[in-house]
């Protein structure tokens, strides 16, 4: 599932629009809100992700890897910039 956001035609308004069926998802009132909202479902997957990892990396001792925090701190800060662009 992939969400962008566009202006509504007069501008006051944001628009959350589906990108596989072009379909509305939602209206946002405050159109600085857009980018947060369009990014929900990064954001979730982002989230999920680095769950599953650090579980798994504690699982084997891995979680104070530096490696490891690098490379997770990289997934959620590209979710994070998609969120406030």
């Amino acid at each position: 599932m992939a969400w962008y956001a566009k202006q509504s035609a007069g501008g006051r308004q944001g628009l959350v629009i589906d990108e596989e069926t072009g379909q509305n998802v939602a209206v946002v009132y405050d159109p600085k809100d857009t980018p947060l909202l369009s990014a929900a479902p990064k954001l979730l997957e982002a989230c999920k992700a680095v769950s599953e990892r650090l579980d798994y990396a504690g699982n084997f001792g891995m979680a104070g890897d530096p490696e490891c925090k690098r490379a997770l701190m990289a997934y959620l800060n590209d979710a994070i910039a998609e969120a406030t662009k």
